[in-house]
């Protein structure tokens, strides 16, 4: 299987930096609302408040992510020292079970910035219907 797993274990650990970077950064305020990078769902674009609490909700599940890759990486570079001996489908079961895990945890940030970016939203409702007393209950 050559090179393919460490390939793909580097390529997953890269796409999770990045994210964990971008969520870093969206949430300090360091990086605007805008429609190239971040998570770009109509309930983060809605406001600059609920672009930065998305991001803030979205980071840990990032950092998880950067977890599994760094841990898909290690499994790679062990099975291809062995790879003589490993079966291809075993290889094919690590690098299925390596980018579905990262993909999962992704897309669960995604979930998690969706729900925040949402609650500041309803929040931002009631304070313009009832004023700066208004609390979410």
């Amino acid at each position: 299987m050559d090179y393919v797993l460490i390939i793909a274990a580097v390529s997953t650990l890269h796409g999770a930096v990045i994210m964990v970077a971008v969520c870093v950064g969206a949430r300090g305020g360091g990086m605007e609302r805008n429609h190239t990078i971040g998570i770009r769902i109509w309930s983060t674009m809605s406001s600059h408040r609920a672009w930065a609490a998305g991001h803030g909700a979205a980071a840990p599940w990032c950092w998880a992510g950067v977890v599994l890759s760094v841990l898909f990486l290690i499994t790679a570079v062990v099975l291809h020292q062995d790879d003589e001996r490993l079966s291809e489908g075993l290889q094919n079961s690590v690098l299925g079970a390596g980018i579905g895990s990262v993909i999962l945890v992704l897309l669960l940030a995604i979930w998690a910035a969706d729900r925040a970016a949402k609650r500041v939203l309803v929040e931002e409702h009631l304070e313009e219907e009832y004023g700066a007393d208004a609390e979410l209950r």
